[in-house]
């Protein structure tokens, strides 16, 4: 065997910040094996043979991580946030510096709409590339202009509303954390639960929040619910079953599987 191939004389070089110690007994994806280093850092680090001779590899991560921190500290130590204040980017105009967001995002700042709402923190990036432009008024406005167009935007909201609502939760809690139709347990199945419409969001806006037209669903059930495509109608067979399923709660004020519902 050749000195080049022998890896003791690997041991104990020094490459960057690392120590080789040992060499790794498993093999990498280009089927040799690497080698353990020690950083100066104090922690390890496993690398190629290639990488520590070529130079690719000098330490276990902490020289990154260390340039990174003082990219951002050079970021924050050298921008001048006064520049900034009382411009305008489409709707919005500068009025107060509230931080620095990191590289990805850089510095925040609090804007005022022309239509005199106040955004807490919008970062510079979004406002100067385009990304932020209002504090979502022209969006309101855009979707005005056409009806149809508004009442999705509207719907939308609404539906976001009723996700983050403290309802969804208690719709669960009534229904044991069970799918009505199946029995199948929230903490059993992989899948998401959905509170399921009974009369549907769309044309039953006055039932759109209320307990008596809702039941828990895994998303299997749910996706029947709607005869496979989400949004385009209901089962009515299955509607009416989930009908007698509320109406029954309402009766004998107990949680039943919707199984045992006739």
């Amino acid at each position: 065997m050749s000195n080049v191939a022998d890896p003791s004389l690997m041991i104990g070089k020094r490459f960057g910040r690392l120590i080789v110690i040992r060499r790794h007994d498993v093999v990498n994806s280009d089927h040799k094996y690497p080698y353990v280093c020690k950083c100066d850092c104090g922690g390890e680090k496993i690398a190629a043979k290639n990488n520590l001779l070529a130079g690719r590899t000098k330490s276990c991560g902490c020289f990154h991580h260390e340039a990174l921190i003082d990219r951002h500290q050079k970021n924050r130590d050298n921008f001048r946030s006064e520049t900034w204040l009382n411009k305008t980017f489409g709707k919005l105009t500068i009025t107060e510096y509230v931080g620095y967001f990191g590289s990805s995002m850089g510095h925040g700042f609090k804007c005022e709409c022309s239509c005199g709402s106040i955004v807490d923190s919008v970062s510079l990036f979004n406002l100067k590339k385009g990304n932020s432009k209002s504090c979502g008024c022209s969006r309101i406005e855009f979707y005005a202009a056409s009806t149809d167009e508004y009442e999705k935007f509207l719907n939308e909201l609404a539906r976001k509303s009723f996700t983050r609502s403290t309802l969804r939760d208690e719709v669960l809690v009534r229904d044991n954390h069970k799918c009505v139709l199946c029995g199948t347990a929230e903490n059993e199945s992989e899948e998401w639960f959905e509170i399921h419409h009974v009369e549907p969001w769309k044309t039953s806006q006055d039932l759109r929040f209320s307990s008596d037209n809702l039941v828990s669903l895994c998303w299997s059930c749910h996706f029947l619910a709607h005869k496979n495509v989400i949004g385009q109608g209901v089962d009515e067979f299955l509607t009416e079953r989930f009908k007698k399923y509320l109406l029954n709660l309402n009766v004998t004020n107990s949680v039943e599987s919707i199984v045992n519902v006739h």
